[in-house]
């Protein structure tokens, strides 16, 4: 199967990064708007048995989604504290449980060791080693390299009101 990549970029505000459930509903639009509604319900059943494309959610430039499993798991995690000094036990809960909540993983820990199926390399060097870091970009919890500077970008909450006038009032900014 063929990977493609598409970039998008907004022209103004976002709320949210669009999900695959919103993507496909534009797909589905776009084709009915564009080839008519027949073609749009060909691109629909194409899925039963080969589907012309699939997608997935957007997410930002270099990064992808975290692995919905944890990285450690408990009998992990009671293993390897099991074998620490009393006072060290904290530390390592606390060190551990940073890794628990990562959302997404760089491209070079996703491509080194995540297709790799190299779990058990990318945990060693999480607790050994410094060449893996958890980073706070912005709102999000990523996982990458030291040696990868990522581009930080701006995610905030913008709260709009109306107050029965036409003008909109923004907090936040």
């Amino acid at each position: 199967m063929k990977l493609y990549r598409l970039t998008f970029s907004a022209c103004g505000q976002i709320t949210k990064i669009p999900d695959a459930q919103t993507i496909f509903g534009a797909m589905c639009a776009a084709i009915q708007m564009k080839e008519g509604i027949q073609k749009m319900e060909d691109y629909i059943h194409s899925f039963e048995s080969e589907p012309w494309f699939v997608h997935t959610s957007m997410f930002p430039k270099g990064l992808i989604p975290a692995c919905a499993k944890p990285l450690f798991s408990l009998s992990e995690l009671s293993q390897t504290i099991g074998l620490l000094q009393n006072q060290d036990k904290l530390a390592m809960l606390a060190e551990s449980k940073k890794f628990k909540k990562f959302q997404y993983v760089s491209e070079t820990i996703f491509e080194d060791y995540i297709l790799k199926d190299n779990f058990e390399d990318l945990k060693r060097e999480l607790l050994n080693s410094t060449t893996i870091k958890l980073q706070q970009i912005g709102s999000l919890s990523v996982l990458q390299t030291a040696k990868e500077k990522l581009k930080p970008f701006l995610a905030k909450t913008v709260q709009q009101t109306r107050s029965g006038t036409l003008e909109i009032k923004k907090e936040g900014l």
